[in-house]
């Protein structure tokens, strides 16, 4: 980043800040960079036409290898692309994702509930047995 603030276009620096983001796994912005830095090394060879041997065999090998990157993220994207067109162009006679569950639906019986006030006090006085507030026993009658 310290090198593309002195210089925008300087290929080498656009290559390896795409390179470290290609390597760390984001490959969306590691794309800009190499695609910057395939554009900045076409105009460094059409800027000048004498050049030292050293310098375009540098540059050469640089352009080889951002276009490897570039082919690599055009792959892992066409790939990316394909799997998610199989998720959403699934054919209705295909494996549904529950394949392994049955479709077979288990018939609930159906309780009947009396939530009449005497059935709600019969089961409160189940619950309770004889105990009244604060733990009472109710005195037995004989």
């Amino acid at each position: 980043n310290i090198a593309l603030s002195v210089e925008e276009a300087a290929p080498k620096a656009l290559y390896r800040r795409g390179l470290a983001l290609y390597r760390l796994g984001d490959y969306a912005k590691a794309r800009p960079d190499l695609e910057a830095a395939q554009q900045a090394i076409a105009e460094w060879q059409q800027a000048e036409k004498d050049k030292p041997r050293e310098e375009v065999a540098a540059m050469n090998d640089l352009e080889r290898r951002v276009r490897h990157y570039l082919l690599d993220l055009r792959r892992f994207n066409a790939r990316e692309k394909e799997n998610c067109q199989k998720i959403f162009n699934r054919k209705a006679e295909a494996k549904s994702l529950y394949d392994d569950r049955p479709d077979v639906k288990e018939e609930v019986p159906k309780v009947e509930i009396d939530d009449s006030d005497e059935a709600i006090e019969a089961k409160l006085r189940q619950y309770r047995g004889d105990f009244h507030c604060c733990c009472r026993r109710k005195p037995r009658r004989f």
